[in-house]
């Protein structure tokens, strides 16, 4: 891919579903998947980088997908009503906020 328009690729509303991954040649191409949960530690002296994964975040991270889809069972009414409340845009005024398609 040469230039992508707009490093921003997901709603902040939803779950993400691609990511951007960098090649060897520094080079994005994108994933059409979640990223997964991790940090890069970069080692200048000899120049090289590597991946730490944070496995007991993408556990938590399918614990509440299971959860969402489950309909929250166990929240309370309050917490309930303040999920609605976040996943409803018309009640921000925030209707028109949409990602930028990759064209």
């Amino acid at each position: 891919m040469s230039s992508p328009k707009s490093l921003i690729l997901n709603s902040p509303f939803d779950p993400p579903t691609r990511h951007w991954e960098q090649s060897a040649d520094r080079t994005l191409k994108l994933i059409p998947e979640r990223r997964s949960a991790g940090y890069e530690l970069y080692d200048v002296r000899n120049n090289t980088r590597r991946v730490e994964r944070l496995d007991l975040v993408n556990t938590i991270r399918n614990r509440v997908d299971t959860w969402r889809t489950d309909g929250y069972p166990g929240v309370t009414s309050v917490t309930r009503r303040l999920l609605e409340h976040w996943h409803d845009p018309s009640a921000r005024g925030i209707e028109s906020l949409k990602v930028v398609p990759l064209d």
